[in-house]
């Protein structure tokens, strides 16, 4: 009976915590976006090697814990599958977008410099591309993490349940 007074109080403190997860991590992503991200004079690189890391951490996490699952469990191996994709193509879109960054920085080179001005029209469709691809990768980070944070909240829940039909067979016993 304690078992299952605790399962329930958990679904609540695991909705707060995810909640609490989520809205930290959009505030913090779209923060250093709008500060950081979109000022095309700032060389931003350890900021964008720090976000290629996390999503492609994110990546492989997902692959790898979809591996290590039971077979039985097919929905949230899709599950798992989809977020790791989603963190995959968010991360290389995340590098694509800091190259194109990194070329409209101005670096002396001649045959760049039109791409550094602020006065030229060629200037600003590069840093659209980036300011676009940066965007969507901080989308797909803002999909991929309460995805991951539902599947932890449902295997713990499937872990207590186990728990729960272990001890009352035991009780029969």
């Amino acid at each position: 009976m304690n078992k299952e007074f605790l399962r329930k109080n958990n679904r609540i403190g695991e909705k707060y915590f995810q909640g609490f997860i989520q809205i930290t991590f959009i505030l913090l992503s779209f923060g250093v976006f709008l500060i950081e991200l979109s000022n095309f004079h700032n060389d931003t690189a350890v900021i964008t090697n720090f976000g290629f890391a996390i999503l492609l951490g994110l990546a492989s996490v997902s692959f790898s814990w979809s591996r290590a699952m039971l077979p039985t469990k097919v929905e949230s191996k899709k599950r798992l599958l989809t977020c790791g994709t989603h963190a995959l193509y968010g991360s290389i879109i995340f590098l694509v977008g800091s190259a194109i960054k990194y070329a409209t920085m101005p670096h002396g080179i001649d045959y760049l410099n039109f791409l550094s001005d602020d006065n030229s029209f060629w200037a600003y469709i590069p840093r659209s591309l980036a300011f676009i691809c940066f965007l969507y990768a901080i989308m797909k980070a803002n999909v991929v993490i309460p995805g991951l944070l539902k599947i932890i909240a449902e295997s713990h829940d499937d872990d207590l349940s186990e728990e729960i039909m272990e001890e009352k067979k035991q009780e029969k016993r």
